[in-house]
């Protein structure tokens, strides 16, 4: 029987997090997933209550053999992370921790004034099918599949067609970074509940901490008014890949919807990372956004990998 303590996360710990979290990205997908630094940025995010959010499972050697972080509160769900380093044994470790998260999921809910039902949503790493299996046993179903896609940039990618009246320009910090904010806001509220963007401050903290950050790769596209009718994100190294760049927070205004401004964005985030010399360029996508997973195809991104989210009501 392994012993096994679970106690609440330190700063100090955020290199066994990334290791373990590592270890399954690694070993399926051929990459690493995220680092030390990275997993200190996020945790030390604004409203972010470390010792409330994160925990660690200590064998009896001092080791940490596995981890839970709980990492999205909406108004009424709670999304979180749990894995074991490979090999171990599961049971006692990956059940301990989502005990754990889930009375911290029912503590931090029953400070929602609103005091409505609540959703949990675990977030699984690819193939990992111990927590699969865990979850499934607790009560939890499937609920979203969401996938890495990734393209080859061999050639200078099409000039966008601009619907009329609308001009690009770069993320501005200190600038238009509120407007940027709002325009995705608008654009992922029917986004399912753990695929939101968080508030101004904790996107701003998250965009300006990601180890890429570059608010000239950013692309914001502005109509003739001043206002944003859409953005999307990038970042100078995917997932800690030097090598690989990365689009995120992609949104379009419902009222700009259907006019090709989506695929103009797109192409021009494309043509600035060619200029820069990048020759592979990755997004995460929820699997059943058809119109996204059509719109990436056409352009030429393939799938890499899928992940899975599991939730219980």
């Amino acid at each position: 029987m392994t012993t096994i303590v679970i106690r609440p996360a330190r700063l100090d710990d955020a290199e066994a997090v990334a290791d373990i979290r590592n270890a399954f990205w690694q070993a399926q997908t051929g990459r690493p997933l995220t680092d030390a630094e990275a997993t200190r940025h996020d945790w030390q995010s604004p409203d972010f209550d470390l010792a409330r959010r994160v925990a660690v499972a200590v064998d009896a050697m001092g080791e940490t053999v596995g981890f839970t972080w709980i990492t999205t509160r909406p108004p009424n769900s709670i999304g979180l992370m749990l894995a074991a380093r490979p090999g171990m044994d599961s049971a006692a470790i990956r059940g301990p921790l989502l005990a754990w998260a889930e009375a911290r999921a029912h503590d931090l809910m029953a400070e929602n004034p609103m005091n409505a039902p609540f959703t949990v949503y675990v977030r699984v790493a690819p193939d990992d099918g111990d927590t699969i299996r865990l979850v499934e046993g607790r009560g939890y179903t499937l609920y979203r599949l969401s996938q890495e896609m990734r393209v080859t940039l061999d050639h200078l990618p099409p000039a966008p067609r601009w619907p009329d009246g609308v001009t690009p320009t770069v993320l501005v910090p200190e600038g238009n970074e509120r407007a940027v904010h709002a325009a995705i806001s608008e654009a992922f509220e029917t986004n399912w509940e753990g695929d939101r963007v968080p508030p101004f401050e904790t996107w701003r903290y998250e965009t300006l901490a990601d180890v890429g950050y570059d608010p000239t790769l950013w692309v914001v596209a502005v109509d003739d008014t001043g206002e944003v009718a859409g953005a999307m994100g990038g970042t100078a190294a995917w997932r800690s890949q030097d090598d690989v760049g990365g689009l995120f927070d992609f949104g379009v205004r419902p009222a700009w919807r259907g006019r090709g401004l989506g695929r103009a964005i797109m192409l021009q985030a494309l043509r600035q990372f060619y200029a820069r010399g990048y020759r592979s360029v990755a997004l995460s996508v929820d699997a059943d956004n058809t119109p996204a997973v059509s719109l990436y195809d056409s352009i030429g991104f393939r799938p890499t990998w899928r992940s899975a989210t599991y939730a219980r009501h």
